[in-house]
């Protein structure tokens, strides 16, 4: 099933739900494709990489680009978003964003025009493109493809993002000491692909030398290049992602706090006391106090 909404014929919003497909498709030489799931998993090929693009992530696909989509006999149908940004609307929001207003009213003509490249692979719900998406998807209807969003509004809020995102995601690739910005980009995807395991494992012991090896670094090269990215070592992320979890179940349950602390990952009860006063200058129970 698929339904279109559209502020011409460059820029073009895809909803999906799709039990099976298989499907080729290349990007046209101005638009850049996010490929958002709703719910479910969808696979591609594109640069001869694979991604598993699971639910609450995207895909970011540059212009021109041939790629593969795959969804195999899924129990449940696959929902998902597809947008198509079109260059010259990304232009448009670059100059309003950054050019004096009285620049814009002396030259109202006037293109700036940049060669957009942007860093490709999967983006995670503390992206702020994706944290706009996943605002639109609340919004879908499900029936009918349906966003009460004026158009206009859509593609612009969606341009306006994705710039945003690509300057943060910009100023994290120069962290990186490396001369080629081609292995500058390929040691950012493969740092934020470890980034996501801790978050997705947080409750788990990570080894360092394990975790590097999945992303086919050494373990000296991956928490240089971790901390250059993050400004954080991989085991302090961690913990600061266990002592967050910590804090939001404080606030949502009722478990006991050593429950809380196990389930977080902790050893025991005085190590993650210790931790979580340190990291909010209060104990875990007056916290929920």
């Amino acid at each position: 099933m698929f339904i279109s909404n559209s502020m011409n014929t460059d820029n073009l919003l895809v909803y999906s739900r799709l039990n099976e497909v298989f499907h080729e498709w290349k990007s046209g030489h101005s638009e850049v494709g996010i490929k958002y799931v709703i719910s479910g998993t969808e696979k591609y090929t594109l640069n001869k990489k694979s991604y598993v693009v699971s639910k609450g992530n995207f895909l970011l696909v540059n212009r021109g680009q041939a790629h593969e989509v795959a969804v195999a006999n899924a129990p449940e149908p696959v929902h998902g978003l597809c947008m198509l940004i079109s260059g010259t609307l990304l232009n448009d929001v670059l100059i309003n964003n950054t050019a004096p207003g009285s620049w814009l009213l002396d030259n109202p003509e006037e293109k700036i025009r940049p060669e957009f490249d942007f860093v490709e692979g999967i983006y995670r719900p503390d992206d702020v493109l994706n944290q706009y998406i996943s605002s639109l998807g609340k919004m879908l209807n499900r029936e009918t493809g349906e966003i009460p969003v004026e158009s206009a509004e859509l593609f612009y809020g969606l341009a306006q993002q994705l710039l945003a995102s690509q300057s943060l995601t910009g100023e994290r690739v120069q962290q990186i000491n490396a001369n080629r910005k081609s292995t500058r980009e390929e040691l950012y995807r493969r740092i934020s692909l470890a980034k996501q395991i801790i978050d997705d494992s947080f409750n788990r012991e990570l080894e360092i030398a394990k975790l590097a090896g999945t992303v086919a670094m050494s373990e000296f090269h991956f928490f240089r290049t971790f901390k250059q990215v993050y400004g954080i070592s991989p085991h302090r992320y961690q913990v600061k992602r266990r002592l967050e979890n910590a804090q939001k179940m404080l606030g949502e349950n009722k478990l006991l706090v050593t429950e809380i602390a196990f389930l977080c990952g902790f050893a025991d009860i005085h190590s993650f006391s210790k931790s979580f006063k340190k990291a909010f200058g209060i104990s875990p129970a007056a916290f929920r106090k």
